[in-house]
């Protein structure tokens, strides 16, 4: 049993009672953690289901600290007893037949290594410190349906005396190298970010210690003005600003949230093992359309909520906004969890905040609606994507009209806003307050350019290195200058001089013809594809080629569908290059499969020593320019077959 709300404090995790159960020890370190938890939350001692899972969570902790300390294997302590109760706890709260329990399973699935992302013992500590319920989420949010007549009928005058409002990052770099996207676009809306971990000096910045700050930030703020002061906390370099903050507390007051986190398209951790528990149909995770991705995985497809106007899901521990008050109860709730804990928190910190999420505690949301966050992954060849591979006229097919070039599009602001243009969600039609270009888009163009194919001269891979997706983006909105008395960090660490520099020299903005494409609603997919594709630095194509021969498919496609067009150029299979691209396929694949020791190095040996003998087999009869592969086969017993 865990307690109800009612029967506990505003703001502690169901936290069990301090009594051993048989066959299991505790430490007296550990002891004294959750004493503290039990005389924290005033939680009462109820039964035998409570005492187990303190002790089991006990003896956990001690047997992960094993593994991370190097001391054991991953796969380590799942034929014991107190995993063995963990197995138990969870097989009596999820649905019948969603649960693979035993042991021998967990096991087997941990030691293939396919998707493996943490040791199962200390997945097992985190589920037992904060358990959340396995049962079905039906809730469908309607995104046309968020308004409150509360909200919107009061005046900025009413709105800004009756809330307080204060910014929040983390950031312990360069501000000049890091963070000036988000100084220059928040200090052009009236915004200044406090930027914490500055003093950190060269110290390594931790999980821990970032929700450590974070926490001292939100206690700073005098109690009396929590419950009505909204902070926003964002990720420092990966994000910019849009929206002012007048335009941030009405639209998080809209959602009837403590706090609301940003959210996004893939389910991180959670379509990882031991995250995902073996919970549902097939441990793998499957590639196909978003809504169609997770169906397999109970925690991914069941726990979370719908919107038939959004494919936004799942949680995003980057951007959150909130009340001070209830953030800072959620952040004080792990104070006595171990630090080194804290700090490899199974599915990282996106594992820690979404396992708060779904334990129903702190009145947290997700933005389904993209009403203040989004995010926007602009890497292609990810899990995101349809296919793992890609054939070159599947992509020019299937490229305009992937998800992550289809996100946004561009929209002429008004004469208030310091923009020209901002960017606005296709689905649901609203202009986010923060941008937060998430996986690593926001520093790197794709993996594969970085290999310099053959066909990257060195201005483009300068081009590339320079202009991030991130910063070609914000550059485009043409941003004006900040007023002359402006006091902000971005003046301070003069970050509106690297932005006059990339906009006048036209180096990493949009031309004026792309930006009216990235303005028409169903021509957007096509000017993202066009510049932000990376498929066009492994042909011979040139830029100008590249867009022709994206014009012509698209128009294609609009006009016949993908399958039938795909039908027409059948027999086109690969993209045309040398064995140079098809190695840095291989070791994309090497390093995706195999991401630490011994194993990455022979992988990626065996299967480049695969691909040559294959390509020196095939190089006689390989098409070095066009769309396909053209070979003749050898006398058969049917005769001569031409391919």
């Amino acid at each position: 049993h865990v307690p109800t709300a009612t029967q506990r404090p505003e703001g502690r995790p169901p936290v069990p009672t301090t009594h051993m159960a048989s066959g299991l020890s505790m430490r007296p370190t550990l002891w004294a953690v959750l004493l503290v938890f039990v005389c924290a939350s005033g939680v009462p001692v109820e039964d035998d289901d409570e005492r187990g899972r303190l002790s089991a969570y006990s003896e956990l902790m001690e047997r992960c600290k094993e593994i991370r300390e190097g001391r054991a294997d991953t796969c380590d302590y799942i034929f014991t007893a107190p995993f063995a109760y963990f197995l138990d706890y969870v097989s009596k709260r999820v649905p019948d037949g969603q649960f693979s329990g035993s042991a021998t399973a967990w096991k087997a699935r941990c030691s293939s290594g396919i998707l493996v992302k943490d040791p199962p013992v200390c997945w097992a500590a985190a589920y037992m410190l904060i358990p959340f319920p396995l049962t079905e989420n039906k809730e469908e949010v309607e995104c046309n349906a968020l308004t409150s007549h509360s909200v919107d009928q009061l005046s900025r005058e009413d709105l800004i005396s009756r809330y307080k409002f204060k910014a929040l990052t983390v950031e312990t770099r360069n501000l000049e190298q890091q963070t000036c996207a988000l100084l220059r676009t928040s200090c052009a809306l009236g915004m200044d970010f406090e930027v914490l971990g500055q003093d950190w000096g060269k110290r390594k910045m931790t999980r821990a210690v970032k929700i450590r700050l974070v926490a001292d930030a939100l206690r700073r703020i005098p109690e009396a003005e929590r419950s009505r002061t909204i902070v926003i906390n964002v990720d420092s370099s990966d994000v910019f600003m849009q929206s002012d903050k007048e335009s941030i507390m009405r639209n998080f007051l809209r959602q009837d949230s403590r706090i609301l986190f940003s959210g996004e398209m893939d389910c991180f951790p959670f379509r990882y093992f031991p995250m995902s528990m073996t919970l549902g149909n097939n441990t793998m995770i499957l590639y196909g359309p978003v809504e169609e991705r997770y169906s397999k995985l109970h925690v991914c497809d069941r726990l979370y909520p719908k919107s038939k106007s959004s494919p936004v899901r799942w949680l995003n521990s980057g951007s959150w906004v909130g009340f001070a008050d209830t953030a800072l109860q959620a952040y004080e709730s792990v104070r006595d969890v171990p630090r080194w804990f804290m700090d490899r928190w199974p599915g990282s910190d996106q594992g820690f905040f979404n396992t708060l999420y779904l334990s129903k505690r702190y009145g947290i949301k997700i933005d389904l609606c993209s009403e203040v966050f989004a995010t926007f992954k602009t890497v292609e060849f990810n899990p995101e994507d349809e296919r793992e591979y890609h054939g070159l006229w599947q992509l020019y097919a299937h490229g305009p009209l992937r998800h992550q070039f289809n996100l946004v599009y561009a929209e002429k602001a008004n004469h208030t806003s310091p923009f020209k243009y901002l960017w606005k969600y296709k689905n649901t039609e609203r202009i986010p307050a923060a941008m937060h270009f998430n996986g690593g888009s926001f520093n790197k163009m794709h993996d594969h350019v970085r290999f310099k194919s053959n066909h990257v001269s060195s201005e483009e891979n300068q081009f590339l290195e320079s202009c991030a997706p991130m910063r070609r983006i914000e550059v485009s909105m043409q941003m004006k200058d900040l007023p002359d008395n402006a006091k902000c960090l971005a003046v301070q660490h003069k970050c509106m001089e690297k932005l006059a520099v990339l906009r006048d020299e036209k180096k990493c903005g949009f031309d004026n013809q792309t930006m009216e494409k990235m303005s028409i609603k169903n021509l957007s997919g096509l000017a993202f594809f066009t510049e932000m594709s990376p498929v066009r630095y492994f042909t011979p194509l040139t830029f100008e080629e590249h867009k022709t021969f994206a014009a012509a498919s698209h128009a294609a496609v609009s006009r016949v569908g993908v399958e039938a067009w795909l039908a027409l150029v059948d027999g086109a299979h690969y993209i045309p290059g040398n064995h140079q691209t098809y190695m840095a396929h291989a070791y994309l694949e090497a390093r995706r499969m195999y991401r630490e020791g011994f194993w990455e190095l022979v992988s990626m040996a065996l299967i480049m020593i695969i691909i040559t003998f294959s390509l020196k087999y095939l190089q006689k009869v390989w098409s070095s320019k066009g769309a396909g592969m053209v070979f003749q086969l050898s006398r058969m017993e049917t005769g001569k077959v031409k391919v």
